[in-house]
C-alpha cells in the first residue's frame, strides 16, 4: 500500500535525501546500474525546499510513514541553482515544440524521480507522475526531464507513460534524452 502526498516537512524532505543516496550512481554497483538505474542529482534540504517554488514536490510513502518514492519539481526560476542541470536548460532553450519556442513556454522541470528498489515494478512510478500531473495542470504546459541512455529502466517508464523524446544530446560522452510530457 502507497500513501501520496505532498512533500511539505523536513521529515519528509529528509526521507527523500535517504532515498536518493541510496539510489545515485556511487552508491550502486555497475549491475545494479544497468539493470535498477540509478539518479544523477544530488539534493540538500535548502535546495529541495527551494527548487519547487510555491509548489510541492510529491512522495508515496509506505503504511509506516518512510518516503520509498518521489518526483521532484524543478521550476525555471531555480535555473542556475545546480550547476549540473544548467546545459540541459540552455538546450531547452534552443528548442521549438508544437510550433511554439519552449524558451518562452510555460514549463517545469521535473528534477529527478526515484523508487525504492522493493517497491518497483507495482505501479508507483505511474501514481507518483498522475499525482504530479494532477497537481499542475493548469499552471504548466509541459514537462521536461532528462535521462541518459545508461538508464533504460527509467527512459522505458518514462516514455510509457507518455514522455516523448524530443532531443538527444551527447555531453561527457554520454547521450541524453530530453523528455517532454503534454500538459494540455
Amino acid at each position: 500500500m502507497m500513501i501520496l502526498s505532498r512533500a511539505t516537512d523536513i521529515e519528509t524532505l529528509r526521507g527523500i535525501i535517504a532515498l536518493q543516496a541510496a539510489n545515485l550512481e556511487k552508491a550502486l554497483t555497475p549491475e545494479a546500474l544497468r539493470k535498477e538505474g540509478f539518479v544523477t542529482v544530488v539534493h540538500d534540504l535548502a535546495s529541495l525546499s527551494a527548487i519547487c517554488g510555491d509548489f510541492h514536490h510529491i512522495v508515496a510513502k509506505d503504511p509506516s510513514g518512510q518516503v520509498q518514492g518521489y518526483v521532484l519539481v524543478m521550476l525555471q526560476a531555480y535555473r542556475n541553482s545546480i550547476p549540473i542541470l544548467q546545459p540541459m536548460f540552455r538546450k531547452i532553450d534552443t528548442l521549438v515544440f508544437d510550433g511554439k519556442a519552449l524558451a518562452g513556454s510555460r514549463y517545469m522541470v521535473m528534477g529527478q524521480v526515484c523508487i525504492a528498489k522493493n517497491y518497483r515494478g507495482q505501479g508507483w512510478f505511474k501514481a507518483l507522475y498522475d499525482r504530479l500531473f494532477d497537481e499542475l495542470r493548469g499552471h504548466f504546459d509541459y514537462i521536461i526531464t532528462e535521462v541518459s541512455d545508461r538508464n533504460p529502466r527509467s527512459l522505458s517508464a518514462h516514455h510509457k507513460i507518455g514522455f516523448q523524446t524530443i532531443c538527444q544530446d551527447t555531453a561527457g560522452g554520454e547521450t541524453w534524452h530530453l523528455l517532454l510530457h503534454k500538459m494540455y
